[in-house]
């Protein structure tokens, strides 16, 4: 009773840690996945900076370049300025003359001189439209004076309105650039932070799947022990009948015949039987590390990819009448769905890797029997 109770209890417990730390893998998983979301937000926030920064450096360029072309304007009004200011100082030197020649001769009366020392009435004329023009060209000389200095002045303040608008879309530009770095900067320091967090959870869920292995390992185990504990036991010997009123044996109890363990047969099971014996390794899909476990050996006596026993079931055809070399499939001995498998041999017999190694399996038992999933084949 002892050997039967006891790896089932164990079993019990190893599958309740099992699914605690199934548990623990989904919820990593799930912080792991948050993770990632809000670190994809952040890179696509990340994205939109970029692409404004571009855009800011875009108008900075352009403004820079109208600084440039506003400043060659500048030099160019300020030649001219210089220039009116040239004519404006000769334009003044020469009324400053005019006005130094009138005082230098103070008695002196312009239509006098033109009438009193005409020699002819055609000089006369001559000599009064000589003096209208000189009058008319002062005038002329001090209307454009006015409007020429008006010019300048008007020009200056235009030219320093433009830059001071420049100079203020500069500024903002280049105050809106640093802004976006700093923002820019504040995102990666958050997308640095979340990688570390995110390092913290894929080391926890490596430690979590470490310890699911070493769970199912265990639970592969007492499945082994627990499936032996089942195996019909062999009929006990009885005495002989020596006669004097002994009570005559009980008939023997008849026990189920697992049938005969099957000979040497070519193929996959004669590959398959090369390896009887060999004890069962954890992962392993090869001889040289020393032996199987159940998927290990499907893959090695096969020839196909490695997978788990759910990957071989629903890559498989599911079939009702196997022959020996199909392949024979378990579910819920140390966890839900498809989870062990072997190899029919016939007469009701498999080969697969157990707690025994690679051994021989009854397929009428009752823990076979209680877990049995369906047959496949290649």
């Amino acid at each position: 009773m002892f050997s039967v109770v006891t790896p089932n209890a164990f079993a019990e417990d190893v599958n309740t840690q099992i699914q605690q730390q199934k548990d623990t893998l989904h919820k990593q998983q799930q912080e792991r996945d948050e993770i990632q979301k809000q670190m994809d937000e952040l890179k696509k926030t990340i994205q939109g900076l970029d692409k404004s920064v571009q855009e800011n450096e875009a108008k900075l360029a352009e403004t820079i370049k109208l600084v440039e072309d506003a400043q060659k304007t500048i030099e160019q009004k300020d030649k001219e300025i210089a220039e009116l200011q040239t004519k404006i100082a000769q334009r003044e030197e020469l009324l400053r003359k005019r006005l130094v020649a009138l005082q230098e001769k103070p008695n002196t009366n312009v239509v006098t001189e033109v009438v009193v020392n005409s020699k002819s009435i055609a000089d006369l004329v001559d000599r009064l439209t000589s003096v209208s023009q000189i009058l008319d060209s002062d005038q002329d000389i001090m209307k454009t004076q006015q409007s020429d200095q008006a010019k300048v002045k008007k020009d200056v303040e235009l030219i320093k309105e433009k830059q001071k608008e420049l100079k203020d879309a500069q500024a903002k530009i280049e105050t809106a650039k640093k802004e976006l770095d700093v923002e820019k900067a504040k995102k990666q320091t958050a997308i640095d932070e979340l990688n570390a967090k995110m390092q913290t959870v894929v080391n926890g869920m490596q430690s979590t799947e470490g310890q699911l292995k070493d769970l199912e390992k265990q639970a592969l185990y007492l499945q082994s022990l627990a499936e032996k504990a089942v195996q019909p036991a062999q009929p006990a010997q009885q005495p002989a009948n020596n006669g004097g009123g002994q009570e005559k044996p009980k008939p023997k109890e008849v026990k189920p015949n697992p049938g005969p363990t099957p000979p040497p047969a070519p193929g996959v099971l004669g590959k398959a039987q090369q390896y009887l014996g060999m004890p069962y390794v954890w992962g392993s899909a090869s001889p040289s590390n020393g032996g199987f476990d159940c998927s290990g050996f499907i893959s090695y006596i096969y020839g196909v990819g490695r997978q788990d026993v759910a990957g071989y079931w629903n890559s498989t055809q599911h079939i009702s009448d196997p022959q020996p070399g199909d392949l024979v499939f378990f579910q819920g001995t140390y966890k839900a769905g498809p989870s062990h498998i072997g190899i029919y041999a016939g007469n009701g017999q498999m080969i697969h890797a157990g707690d025994k190694g690679i051994s021989y399996s009854d397929l009428g038992s009752s823990y076979n029997q209680k877990h049995f999933l369906g047959y496949g084949r290649f």
